[in-house]
């Protein structure tokens, strides 16, 4: 999960009228720009901003799993051990994946596995604050 420490907030504007606040992770590269096409029931969809940094969340996913699994050596009951490894195998399998689906340039799967290491990753701990 992203923090909201370290992200940027924007103003969205319609004619001239304040409509809300839009806050952008600092794995997104120029957020200058969003998309909202269209109006559904007095509600607007933001459909993309800017472009996703991949290379930065890369090194913030690698980073994680490489400390995660010099974790796994420092807990002495079995247990806690056996999940750490099970958490560890489910992410390693999902930064597998992402790799894959870099490969077949599968925009939308890849969005979807990032969204998911990168909460697998907020709930053992790890923001882009340690970045």
């Amino acid at each position: 999960m992203i923090s909201t420490s370290q992200s940027r907030k924007y103003k969205l504007e319609e004619n001239n009228v304040n409509i809300g606040t839009l806050i952008v992770s600092n794995f997104t590269k120029n957020p200058s720009f969003y998309k909202m096409p269209f109006t559904k029931n007095k509600k607007q969809t933001l459909i993309k901003i800017g472009n996703g940094d991949y290379s930065d969340f890369d090194n913030f996913i690698i980073a994680s799993l490489n400390d995660y699994y010099t974790k796994l050596s420092s807990p002495s009951d079995l247990e806690t051990k056996e999940k750490m490894l099970s958490d560890y195998t489910k992410l390693y399998s999902l930064w597998s994946s992402i790799c894959q689906k870099k490969e077949e340039n599968n925009i939308v799967e890849l969005n979807n596995l990032y969204n998911i290491i990168s909460y697998g990753l907020y709930l053992l701990g790890y923001s882009d604050k340690q970045l």
